[in-house]
């Protein structure tokens, strides 16, 4: 039986734009404004918040300086001076906990650790990085607030230790992400879409970017939580959750906490396992990964259909029926994992291609491009899908589509950065983290350990026959770690892991050294140069956010470039995004006939991406599958190889 789900989203006629909003069964009103309204007039009482009225982006002031954080999972603190982003420090880096919350109890301590590691390594422009800001900014997580949370009424007292901030206001979440994807962008006018698990001001809101100047208009927002939704089906599958998915379904056994609509039964999928780490974060990318697995069940794709599309109860209210699949077999898991992501791709364009076609009935001139933010914004498979199937608006014109760096909670203190201080354009943020912590112990490291200048062996040219031709025989795995971080959680060059693809062998030795599931995938960095003849066409994804379909002839040659399902997640790489990187790919080019090479980042199991010596070399000594590390120029080698 084919299960019924609502239709499509449509968009409604209003008298202003400011007041004009997507108001069908699907798209409406913040029903938590009046809460928030409160929040924040309890917050305005006896603290330093909202100060700084809401204004529209070309009210801002042009010129100050100003300090954003984040203090939910993937906290964050972004400065910015006139507008221009100096420096982000996303404290998982620092503290080299995954996903890291601050917890409550030590939040003082940590925060103020963090702080003055922005005062003392924050990279800024003219030399001098600021000792106060003019404008402050808290950017805000989820829930009604109908009492404000102690994160966000203490965090300004605690910055206040470090920096003396003139004014405070609280940025609201989905805000924050639009105002990172669309300065970003190089489009004037954009519809912005910004969806993931849920912030204070909901989980799927569209904007409007490019009227009046620089301002960003909120159209609506989307009832159902998607991030969640979908994150949530990697539950019911074991060989992503790592879960015990047979001890869960003796739980769901026992529940009896359940309501039938319209006809099937739900279960409170929380209830049958423990979510009280943040673990959960890191199934969606697996998920992703794990669809190619699958083969199709027209009934679980009935039910996953469903259950992304229902408004009925929360996102953690699933179909008993599914839930028994799951409890099948581990090839009913690999069906739901297939389901899972062809009912996303499916659903969110046909709520993009709605928006899009509503667009004229609201009097907006049509968008030069679509700007994807938000932690969906990480599903590359989603994004490739838009970008191939929304091609021309109109008016024949093309349309673009732009994924920020860090479209997940990692980026929204640029965003909040950009609710005080209007954002010039063309700015990039690509690689806005910090140096290595230790790093001004190098050069004693590097002659202790009998590393060797790579401009002394011959630089990039060095580098590039090392990586395709191999000393002993066998081609290297190298480490590249020059710079500062990237922004976000893509390694895009700068703390990367580095291999020619040209065997399978190669993607499980990279598999194996990040000890990740044989069926993840590892992706390739091309040089623009090289994009035609991987992909019979030019799909610029600076940031590692799409992911075309590699050819087959390239294939044969270069098996691992693609992932299982033959597409890739590449970074594309030009001379202007990074010189380095980008004649790197070129001389490698000259020994294998294809300016590419594997990228994937380079951390240990569990841990973010590294960005200090002492890590670095720990791994290089405990993996044998790593052979080389670059820091800066100095290239140490694994005791594993010999000389």
């Amino acid at each position: 039986m084919k299960l019924e789900y609502p239709q499509a989203v449509k968009l409604a006629n209003a008298s202003t734009l400011a007041r004009r909003t997507l108001v069908d069964s699907i798209i409406r009103r913040n029903p938590n404004k009046k809460a928030g309204q409160r929040a924040r007039q309890q917050l305005v009482r006896g603290s330093a918040f909202y100060k700084l009225p809401d204004l529209k982006a070309s009210e801002l002031p042009s010129k100050g300086t100003a300090i954003a954080v984040y203090p939910a999972h993937d906290a964050s603190i972004a400065i910015g001076v006139d507008g221009k982003i100096q420096c982000v420090l996303e404290l998982e880096r620092l503290i080299g906990i995954r996903y890291f919350w601050p917890p409550l109890e030590t939040a003082e301590e940590v925060w103020t650790i963090a702080l003055q590691m922005v005062h003392k390594m924050c990279d800024c422009e003219l030399g001098q990085c600021p000792t106060s800001f003019d404008y402050g900014a808290v950017v805000l997580f989820e829930g009604e607030l109908v009492e404000p949370r102690a994160e966000y009424a203490n965090l300004p007292l605690i910055v206040e230790k470090v920096f003396p901030v003139q004014q405070w206001r609280l940025v609201d979440h989905h805000e924050a992400h639009a105002r990172t994807g669309f300065f970003l962008s190089p489009f004037r006018t954009a519809l912005i879409l910004s969806y993931d698990g849920g912030g204070n001001d909901g989980v799927f809101n569209v904007y409007y970017g490019g009227l009046g100047g620089a301002d960003l208009n909120r159209l609506g927002q989307h009832g159902i939580d998607l991030g969640t939704r979908y994150s949530l089906l990697g539950a019911l599958l074991q060989e992503v959750s790592s879960r015990n998915v047979t001890q869960g379904c003796k739980n769901y056994e026992k529940l009896d906490s359940a309501f039938t609509f319209p006809s099937e039964t739900w279960l409170e999928i929380t209830q049958g396992l423990d979510f009280s780490s943040l673990d959960h974060l890191g199934w969606t990318g697996k998920l992703m990964a794990y669809a190619s697995l699958g083969v199709q069940n027209d009934e679980i794709e009935d039910l996953v259909s469903v259950f992304l599309r229902a408004h009925e109860r929360g996102a953690s209210w699933m179909p008993q029926r599914l839930v028994e699949f799951a409890c099948k077999s581990l090839e009913h898991q690999r069906s739901i994992a297939r389901a899972a992501q062809a009912q996303f791709e499916t659903y969110v364009l046909q709520l993009v291609r709605t928006i899009l076609g509503e667009i004229g009935s609201l009097g907006l001139p049509e968008p030069e491009g679509i700007v994807v933010t938000g932690g969906c914004g990480l599903n590359v498979l989603a994004n490739q899908l838009i970008h191939d199937s929304i091609v021309v608006n109109s008016t024949g014109n093309p349309m673009g589509i732009y994924v920020p760096a860090a479209p997940n909670d990692s980026g929204l203190t640029v965003g909040g950065v950009w609710a005080l201080v209007q954002p010039p354009r063309g700015q990039s943020v690509q690689y806005a983290g910090f140096r290595l912590w230790d790093g001004d112990k190098l050069d004693e490291v590097a002659e202790a350990w009998g590393a060797k200048r790579l401009s002394e062996l011959g630089g990039v040219q060095y580098l590039a026959e090392l990586l395709s031709t191999g000393p002993l025989g066998e081609k290297p795995v190298v480490a590249v770690v020059r710079g500062r971080q990237e922004f976000g959680p893509r390694a895009l060059g700068h703390r990367s892991l580095l291999a020619v693809p040209d065997s399978d062998k190669m993607r499980d030795r990279m598999n194996r050294l990040k000890s990740r599931q044989w069926f993840r995938p590892v992706a390739p960095m091309i040089a623009d140069e090289a994009l035609v003849q991987v992909f019979g066409r030019e799909v610029k994804s600076p940031y590692m956010s799409m992911a075309p379909r590699v050819l087959d002839e390239v294939l044969q040659n270069f098996p691992a470039l693609s992932h299982l399902d033959g597409t890739a997640r590449h970074q594309s790489v030009g001379e202007a995004d990074e010189p380095w990187i980008h004649a790197l790919l070129l001389e490698v080019a000259k020994h294998t006939g294809l300016a590419a090479l594997i990228n994937t980042s380079f951390n240990a199991k569990g841990k973010p991406i590294a960005n200090s010596i002492r890590t670095c070399l720990e791994m290089l000594i405990e993996l044998p599958d790593l052979d080389y590390v670059l820091i800066e120029d100095w290239l140490f080698q694994s005791p594993f190889v010999e000389p």
